[in-house]
């Protein structure tokens, strides 16, 4: 019974169209973030991401072999915005999407800017709100971090830190997490720590 159970789902999940196997999860890798929607505040959590031309083209592929959408948006067609000339596109997180950073990375340091590989997931619903109607959505299942978000404190930072290698002295410090943590002494290129004190 089980077996035949998982066989009946496996068999609406990869229907053929156009020649090949619909796929109900596709890969994104090295994606730029533009706003994390972490916490929901009445619109649901998201991240938006930046849609270069290679990306769009894989989700609104995706899309279409899904059919993904509902009564509200055009079904099999990615709701993509345009601000100040940047494509852009909103995708759905929710309390089960798992999340992974390189080099202590957090979700703490998603935002614009950001840059992770992500997994994204088709999947049917039918709920109070659809009347009774079945559609497929699309949400992201799982994250890895894989560059935190960029501010004008991390470019400062970078010019005060580009003035020191011009004056031939090594300094070292996380600037990789927005931690605030202390620069180690300076040191010359030999190794030697420069006694800098004034006594």
């Amino acid at each position: 019974m089980y077996r035949q159970i998982v066989k009946n789902i496996m068999s609406t999940k990869t229907g053929k169209t156009g020649g090949g196997t619909v796929q109900n999860k596709i890969k994104v890798v090295n994606a730029e973030v533009i706003f994390a929607n972490l916490t929901d505040e009445g619109f649901g959590t998201k991240l938006t991401i930046k849609l270069t031309p290679e990306l769009e083209k894989q989700i609104t592929e995706f899309w279409k072999a899904n059919n993904i959408g509902n009564e509200k948006t055009v079904i099999g067609v990615p709701n993509i915005k345009e601000y100040e000339g940047t494509r852009q596109l909103s995708l759905k997180i929710n309390e089960h999407t798992r999340f992974a950073g390189l080099n202590g990375l957090t979700t703490d340091n998603l935002g614009f800017g950001a840059r992770i590989n992500f997994f994204l997931n088709a999947f049917e619903y039918s709920n109070k709100f659809t009347k009774g109607k079945t559609y497929t959505g699309a949400s992201i299942s799982a994250v890895v971090i894989l560059e935190g978000k960029r501010t004008g404190a991390d470019a400062d930072l970078s010019d005060l830190l580009n003035d020191l290698r011009d004056e031939n002295t090594t300094v070292e410090g996380n600037v990789s997490n927005n931690n605030n943590n202390a620069l180690n002494e300076a040191k010359k290129t030999s190794g030697e720590v420069i006694d800098d004190l004034p006594f």
